[in-house]
């Protein structure tokens, strides 16, 4: 079976109002078989602790599928601070 990655790239500021858009194209990704997401937080501004929650949410359902999603962030940023702080750094990407 052919497993396709689709890339997500994420910036600026991710705020509740960013929440169901990114929700929305999650779980259109997530209907295909073995779906494979890499999402890149690429110049956040600030990240809305829901976007956090969309992410680990979604990434249970990946896996459900037989799938992942894999976060990539830019280093010392907020969005990598945020995501150390609420334990998500080194358990999103296998």
């Amino acid at each position: 079976m052919n497993v396709t990655q689709e890339t997500i790239t994420l910036s600026g500021v991710l705020g509740p109002d960013r929440l169901m858009a990114i929700e929305q194209t999650l779980t259109e990704i997530l209907d295909r078989p073995r779906p494979q997401v890499e999402v890149r937080l690429v110049d956040v501004d600030s990240m809305h602790l829901g976007v956090v929650n969309v992410l680990v949410k979604h990434r249970h359902v990946a896996r459900s599928r037989f799938g992942d999603i894999s976060i990539v962030v830019d280093a010392n940023s907020q969005a990598q601070e945020l995501l150390a702080r609420v334990g998500i750094i080194g358990t999103m990407r296998p």
